[in-house]
């Protein structure tokens, strides 16, 4: 597993404290939620081809759905917008949501700053759709 020690790592370097079962929210594969704030969780999942982050970005408006999905569309298109994660929506259609494969031979930085990349790029687009939303 190279998921739970660099979690350990990150979460004692963010002072949020040891990862308990609190946190761990699957166990096959191993599944970590990382709470930054009130609008932004990340999960941080063990995948076969290395750790995986998840996060929820918005709940997807049903007015101009067409437009929303081709706008998702346009930003996967090379992952420049993205930063090379993927955004999407969740099976339902109800929620917007971001991801990222990291490689399995990964070091505690880039992991980290990986970590802090996703982090931001969720933040910005759920500022992108909020405003997108009422323009």
């Amino acid at each position: 597993m190279v998921l739970l020690p660099l979690a350990e790592q990150l979460f004692r370097e963010l002072e949020i404290g040891p990862v308990t079962d609190e946190v761990i929210t699957g166990k096959n594969p191993l599944t970590i939620q990382l709470e930054l704030d009130g609008d932004l969780t990340l999960s941080l999942k063990e995948g076969q081809l290395g750790p995986v982050l998840h996060a929820p970005v918005c709940p997807a408006a049903q007015e101009r759905r067409s437009e929303l999905i081709e706008r998702l569309m346009e930003a996967n298109l090379f992952g420049i917008e993205t930063r090379g994660s993927v955004i999407g929506m969740e099976m339902e259609g109800e929620m917007i949501t971001l991801s990222l494969q990291m490689p399995k031979e990964i070091d505690y930085n880039a992991f980290k700053e990986g970590v802090e990349d996703f982090a931001n790029i969720v933040s910005y687009w759920q500022e992108e759709i909020r405003n997108w939303s009422h323009g």
